[in-house]
C-alpha cells in the first residue's frame, strides 16, 4: 500500500509539474497545535497572471503526523494530501487554501453496514482550510500559515484544531 501511495504521489507531482506554466516548487513545512504536529514535503504548480500576480497553486504533499486524541493516545501516521491555494503570489504573498487527505479519499472504508459496532462518524476523510502570508525572493519563498484541520481516525475521534506553521519552498 505504501508503494502505491508513493507511486501515485510521483505521478501526480509529475503531471502537476508538466502543467505549470509559471512556476514549479518543492516545499517543506512544519505545523503545530495543542493536539500534535505535522511535518510535510510538497510539490506544487503555480499559475499566476503576469500583470496582477493573482493566481493559484495546486499540489500534493506527503506528511508525517503525530496527533494526540482526547484520551491521551498518541497516533502517528503518514498522509498523502492534495491542496489548492488562491491569492496574490508576488514578492508579498497572501492566500487562502484548502486541502484533503487523498489517501483516505481513495481507500475510504465505507463498509460500515457490515459491522454492528461501527460508528457512522468514525474515520471520516481528513481535510483543512486555512490562510497564509509570506515573502518571496527570486527562487525562495517563506510563508507563515494557519489551518483549521479536521482529523479523524481509528483512535482519533473528531479532532478539530487550529494548526500554525512555517513553510519554505524553492521554485523554478
Amino acid at each position: 500500500m505504501k508503494k502505491l501511495l508513493l507511486l501515485s504521489l510521483l505521478v501526480i507531482s509529475t503531471i502537476t509539474s508538466a502543467w505549470a506554466k509559471n512556476a514549479v516548487g518543492v516545499a517543506v513545512s512544519r505545523e503545530y497545535a495543542d493536539i500534535g504536529d505535522i511535518a510535510s514535503i510538497s510539490v506544487y504548480g503555480q499559475f499566476t497572471d503576469e500583470h496582477s500576480n493573482l493566481g493559484f497553486q495546486v499540489g500534493t504533499s506527503l506528511s508525517s503526523a503525530e496527533i494526540t486524541d482526547f484520551d491521551g493516545y498518541v497516533d502517528e501516521y503518514a498522509a498523502w494530501e492534495g491542496f489548492a491555494r488562491m491569492g496574490l503570489f508576488s514578492d508579498l504573498q497572501i492566500y487562502v487554501e484548502a486541502g484533503i487527505d487523498l489517501g483516505e479519499m481513495i481507500v475510504h472504508d465505507d463498509r460500515h453496514h457490515d459491522y454492528y459496532y461501527y460508528d457512522d462518524d468514525h474515520n471520516e476523510i481528513d481535510f483543512y482550510m486555512g490562510a497564509g502570508i509570506g515573502i518571496s525572493t527570486q527562487n525562495i519563498d517563506v510563508r507563515a500559515f494557519s489551518r483549521y484541520r479536521y482529523i479523524d481516525g481509528i483512535y482519533l475521534t473528531d479532532n478539530k484544531d487550529w494548526f500554525s506553521g512555517v513553510e519554505v519552498s524553492i521554485h523554478f
